[in-house]
């Protein structure tokens, strides 16, 4: 009899600590969800995990809106009607423990991410050039007008399709490591980011990694990009890249930037300034030779000898012909008939006419390049060719680069144009973009993402990124006090210091959907030594003491770098 109570004690102390967890009492509840937004008439499955794990697992479910949604003893929510329901579970062991998700409900037709993050890769430390919404920019940044109709669309966006949009930096500030990084995030098939915002020179290298946006952009790009856009963005035949921008000059672009602190002191400026010249279509590649030569001479009454020379031209010489070529509608390397174009007429009485300056002492024959033209940075330079972005870059064309505070004055022509074109009929050079891309791991991002919803698709990620862009756009059409021309004067003012230069930049600005001229000439990059058989054949023709070739004549000196410029076309074109 004593060990019949033993045994039964025993069953029944077994049968408590089975029903008490073991002793342990409910802390919290965590909650996961398949997702966090429904259809109307669809479920969705949540499940709690009580904590600690001995505590006893018995719960209970409930809706705040069951108009909205229901839930189940099981934890499945079904959805009734469109809006937020916030569901409860609580532990059935210790009733003051529980935890709230809040669902969403939407019609059939409508997209709803469940609050999923759309991730966007940029440059670290910048990411407020791309989020309108962040303020932690510094004071010398130009903050453009229309900054807040894209916020506002950021918000309805985000608002519409219950989703957060949130730009980061790469997890390198090196420039050229984040491209290896898009390339090990493809190999290993992970991907933190949703979308990557990168050059356009650079999809050769990462399109491994890379979605093919053709088919995307077919059905909700909305023919945003130009068709120069869109060959900027293609590799092997396969579009890669996207942007919105379409129809205005990109930072990387390549422009004529004047020092006007210098064309004062010549006294050039006022109706020979050359951006007034090219507005009065007076900028023809025989204009602007007779232009150089004139400030030449006055620029030779600068100096004090051989030590402090001045010249008009400045830069890497070969960058000069290339968007010389472009203006007079010859693209080097064509992306529409695949030809190499080097020794075309034209190219070649380009070559010949920057021959000519050379030789009549307006050429600096450093032949620099970027932010190292030391002639340009000692104020012994009138001209110097880059991209766009580098006017009052921290480390290229610096605010402050010939003086404190307002001495510094930043002056831009657009290329001299051929003497069969006028300024209205030539074409705009365009090379290197931005561009948004979508990671292939994105696929696998998705499929392990938790709370999510059934929405989240390469798909719908896409056109709801399109979608904050023409919102934009459209909000900017809608307001009445909104006015593009004054708008896009004020950013234009915010980068050159005179009236010509931005009335210039305006004009090219507001055209360049229709008169840009892509070139992937820069992006057949050709080891020869340290840098490009082209340009050091170009460069070395028009500055013999560069050694880079004996040839005194211009087609002979650049004809060996025809084979090898065409292979790297067909393989990186197709």
């Amino acid at each position: 009899m004593k060990k019949l109570l033993t045994l039964t004690f025993a069953m029944i102390l077994a049968f408590v600590l089975v029903a008490c967890g073991g002793g342990a009492t409910a802390e919290s509840i965590e909650i996961k969800a398949s997702a966090r937004s429904v259809k109307i008439g669809r479920t969705i499955q949540l499940t709690a995990n009580v904590k600690p794990e001995k505590a006893a697992q018995e719960v209970t479910w409930a809706s705040d809106k069951q108009d909205i949604a229901t839930v189940d003893a099981s934890g499945k929510v079904t959805g009734v009607k469109a809006g937020k329901a916030v569901i409860t579970v609580t532990s059935v062991e210790n009733p003051a423990v529980s935890a709230k998700i809040t669902i969403s409900v939407s019609n059939n037709n409508d997209l709803d991410f469940g609050e999923y993050t759309i991730r966007i890769a940029y440059s670290p430390g910048v990411e407020y050039e791309l989020d309108p919404r962040m303020t932690n920019y510094p004071a010398e940044y130009k903050v453009s007008p229309t900054r807040k109709f894209a916020a506002q669309a950021w918000e309805q966006v985000e608002e519409k399709y219950n989703c957060k949009i949130v730009v980061e930096g790469y997890p390198t500030t090196d420039y050229w490591e984040r491209f290896n990084y898009i390339l090990e995030q493809g190999k290993n098939n992970t991907t933190y980011f949703d979308i990557y915002w990168i050059p356009t020179n650079q999809i050769s290298k990462t399109s491994s990694a890379l979605i093919k946006m053709d088919d995307l952009y077919a059905a909700y790009g909305n023919g945003s990009m130009s068709q120069n856009d869109v060959l900027a963005r293609t590799y092997k035949n396969a579009l890669y890249g996207w942007s919105y921008t379409s129809g205005s000059i990109t930072s990387d672009d390549p422009v004529i930037g004047v020092n006007y602190n210098l064309l004062k002191r010549i006294g050039m400026d006022g109706d020979k300034e050359p951006a007034k010249l090219f507005m009065e279509d007076k900028w023809h590649i025989s204009e602007f030779v007779a232009w150089c030569k004139e400030a030449q001479t006055l620029l030779n009454g600068l100096s004090t000898g051989e030590e402090d020379k001045y010249y008009v031209i400045s830069g890497r010489l070969s960058y000069w012909l290339r968007d010389l070529a472009r203006t007079s509608n010859v693209p080097l390397a064509d992306p529409i008939t695949r030809k190499i174009q080097i020794t075309d007429p034209k190219v070649v009485d380009l070559a010949n006419m920057l021959k000519e300056l050379f030789d009549a002492g307006c050429v600096d024959p450093a032949n620099q390049v970027d932010g190292k033209v030391e002639t340009w940075n000692a104020q012994h330079a009138l001209l110097n060719t880059g991209s766009a972005y580098f006017v009052d870059y921290y480390n290229r064309w610096k605010a402050d680069l010939w003086g404190e505070g307002d001495d510094t004055l930043y002056g831009f022509v657009p290329w001299p144009y051929g003497e069969d074109q006028t300024y209205e009929t030539a074409k705009w050079a365009t090379y290197t973009q931005d561009c948004f891309v979508m990671p292939k791991a994105i696929t696998e991002k998705i499929a392990n993402a938790e709370a999510t919803s059934e929405d989240v698709t390469i798909e719908n990620i896409f056109k709801v990124w399109y979608e904050c862009y023409a919102l934009a756009q459209q909000l900017m059409k809608d307001d009445p006090n909104y006015d593009k021309d004054a708008s896009d004067r004020i950013v234009a003012q915010g980068k050159w210091d005179t009236d010509a230069s931005v009335t210039a930049w305006l004009y090219i600005q507001n055209n360049l959907k229709t008169k840009g001229l892509f070139d992937p000439i820069k992006e057949l990059r050709l080891n020869n030594g340290d840098g490009e058989e082209w340009e050091k054949f170009s460069a070395g023709y028009i500055i013999p003491s560069l050694k880079y070739t004996e040839e005194t004549d211009y087609v002979a000196a650049v004809t060996p770098a025809i084979a090898n410029l065409e292979q790297t076309f067909a393989e990186k074109y197709n």
